[in-house]
């Protein structure tokens, strides 16, 4: 049994603290995530440290991950199955395939599959979504004692080679796996693409362990280390001056000054954070546990006080109940986050944490007195059963919650709210590409008010006829869009030209289900709208268009969904459409995010004479009936409500 290190306990409640406060407040701590790096980086250490004498028993390693995870885990998903049965009546997603993956490791390519993005969690928003970190430790657990049988053999080829250092090849063959994973990170990143795929990949996220595994292998160096002159230096550290003790506590907290300003500033929709920082922020967490080495007497001890001790005891518990606390309350709250928010938040996270662990233990001493009752008699055959039975009633409370969510409409709420965002998409591509037709068409006569009226209101006729899934139908009304658009051009190739105020509205998955209604209510209204939109690629469409001349007078924006900005971000928007345009900003409903979001609207139309706010979070209040259960998107009725709203707020 190796000695216990001192100061690990309080890194645990930095690494949960910063998880916890990223969700809690999102625009705030939005690089908060990066906590998951340094529980990563500390088990990589911790696989490796347990393993010092090259000794691994794979019965009693699994036997020990399965008595550490499971029963809290479960325990997690019984309570919250039973929540959302209770106070989430309307929380209509099927819970059964989410939890069979949470149980059986594989969460985190379940989450791939169904492309539910860590930042943008509206369609696929779930209480359960922060659980696909369990399913990547699963899978660690898993490879583990295969991949320290491969070390064990590179190191006992070192060692028969009579390498001065056989623990360095080991280090070596680490090495290269962690560049491998940091820049096939790198590589896989791309702007335009959700990032689910490299945030909750095995692969790409395997850098942070190795990291850990390798900070271990040169502890390890030192410590076995006969050189003369290092064992001096091990001597001295045992020893070390006030000088020496302050020295190593400055670094310790310049480096958790930088991990602190990341989580501040980083954030997970950038290029940046995959490319570099999330390799970096893995390196400074090895560094804090290496000072925390160093300084076992002091800064160790110091990190190991009774408060951050007693968060880094909980800290696994205090993981598995944070998000559905949050998700249930935030729901509460109507999304807005305030001092009563966070403290009611904070309250229960403490009160479920213990209940878990309370629970988990109290379940574990029933199982070890099971087994140590006589064999072979009636207690004994039912005692074995124990184990079985958490897992049989997470199993049957996730069917009956599956089977409520079915007699509700299941699953179909958000399939039917899908299907008509799918639909709406090519809608909008087949408007988008008549209007640039027409626009090329007109470009010797001008802009012609009447003209373009006229062809928007053969076009909306028309579009009533594509609202089917019959592909051949959508096809023969566009050509009939198409025919009426030539012969409405030749009828008026003598028109009179004159100035129009175009109108352009630029939004995400809110807008997306809204646009049939906002076509039909505002004739000529160009939308370019898109699921997981956010504010910069917003910015990034402004200024093309404004670029090529196709940006309207009047500009829509309904950014704001799939998270806030800071002010800055938006001001940018708002200069790439230019002084001499109008712009509605419209508020977020119904996010957890939407009071940041709505005050930094108010904070740039502050700032910029031309934008004015339409306060779409406020009309929306008390309408649950417009809005299918995520609370967010619209329903048929919320659409009309929603383009009547922006019609009359923008004055058109």
């Amino acid at each position: 049994m190796n000695k216990r290190i001192a100061g690990l306990d309080g890194l645990r409640a930095i690494f949960i603290i910063a998880i916890i406060f990223y969700h809690m407040i999102p625009e705030t701590v939005s690089g908060g995530f990066i906590g998951v790096n340094g529980f990563f980086v500390l088990m990589g250490f911790l696989m490796v440290y347990g393993t010092k004498n090259h000794n691994l028993k794979f019965k009693d390693y699994y036997f020990k991950k399965v008595k550490r995870l499971y029963p809290a885990l479960l325990i997690t998903l019984s309570l919250l199955i039973i929540a959302i049965l209770i106070f989430a009546r309307n929380y209509r997603s099927e819970s059964l395939p989410e939890v069979f993956s949470i149980i059986f490791g594989y969460n985190n390519y379940y989450q791939i599959n169904v492309n539910s993005s860590y930042f943008t969690r509206m369609l696929n928003a779930s209480p359960f979504t922060h659980l696909w970190y369990i399913g990547l430790t699963i899978q660690y657990y898993l490879v583990w004692p295969i991949f320290f049988e491969i070390t064990k053999l590179i190191y006992k080829h070192a060692l028969k080679e009579h390498y001065k250092s056989p623990r360095a090849v080991v280090i070596v063959f680490e090495t290269i796996l962690f560049l491998v994973s940091s820049v096939e990170m790198f590589l896989l990143y791309s702007p335009k693409k959700d990032p689910s795929r490299i945030y909750y990949g095995f692969d790409t996220r395997a850098f942070a362990i190795l990291m850990g595994m390798i900070l271990c292998e040169i502890y390890f160096i030192i410590q076995e280390s006969k050189n003369e002159k290092l064992n001096e230096i091990k001597s001295k550290l045992k020893n070390l001056s006030w000088y020496e003790t302050s020295l190593v506590s400055v670094i310790f907290f310049v480096v958790l000054a930088v991990i602190l300003k990341m989580c501040l500033n980083l954030r997970g929709e950038e290029a940046i954070t995959y490319r570099g920082m999330m390799q970096l922020s893995a390196l400074l967490f090895s560094v804090l546990i290496g000072l925390m080495l160093l300084d076992q007497e002091r800064l160790a001890k110091w990190c190991d006080n009774i408060v951050f001790k007693t968060i880094g005891d909980y800290s696994y518990e205090a993981y598995l109940v944070m998000y559905p606390i949050i998700w249930f309350v935030g729901r509460k709250f109507g999304g807005v986050v305030n001092r009563k928010y966070m403290i009611v938040t904070t309250l229960l996270i403490v009160v479920f944490s213990y209940l878990v662990s309370f629970l988990s233990g109290l379940y574990l001493k029933m199982v070890e007195k099971s087994f140590s009752s006589e064999k072979y008699s009636l207690s004994f055959v039912r005692n074995r059963m124990i184990p079985s039975i958490l897992l049989m009633i997470t199993l049957l409370l996730s069917i009956g919650q599956s089977a409520y969510a079915k007699s509700l409409g299941g699953h179909s709420d958000i399939e039917t709210m899908k299907a008509g965002m799918e639909l709406n998409q090519v809608l909008s591509s087949q408007q988008q590409k008549i209007d640039k037709n027409l626009k090329a068409s007109l470009s010797s006569l001008g802009k012609n008010v009447d003209f373009q009226t006229a062809v928007v209101e053969q076009n909306a006729a028309a579009r009533l006829e594509q609202n089917t899934e019959d592909d051949a139908v959508k096809q023969a009304a566009e050509a009939r869009m198409q025919d009426a658009l030539q012969k409405k051009q030749e009828a008026l190739s003598d028109s009179k030209v004159s100035n129009v105020t175009t109108v352009t509205a630029i939004g995400d998955s809110v807008m997306v289900g809204a646009m049939n209604k906002m076509y039909e209510k505002m004739p000529g209204i160009y939308i370019d709208a898109k699921e997981s939109r956010q504010i910069t690629v917003g910015t990034d469409i402004v200024s093309k268009m404004a670029s090529n001349g196709t940006l309207g007078n009047i500009i829509i924006v309904h950014l704001g969904t799939n998270g806030a900005m800071t002010v800055p971000k938006y001001l940018e928007l708002i200069d790439a459409a230019g002084p001499n345009r109008t712009i509605y900003w419209v508020t977020s409903h119904g996010v957890s995010w939407g009071s940041v979001v709505n005050a930094n609207i108010s904070a740039a139309a502050s700032e910029r004479e031309n934008v004015k706010i339409v306060d779409w979070d406020s009309y929306a209040s008390g309408h649950s009936e417009w809005f299918y259960s995520d609370g967010i998107h619209l329903k048929p009725e919320g659409q009309e409500a929603y383009a009547d709203f922006i019609k009359s707020s923008c004055g058109l």
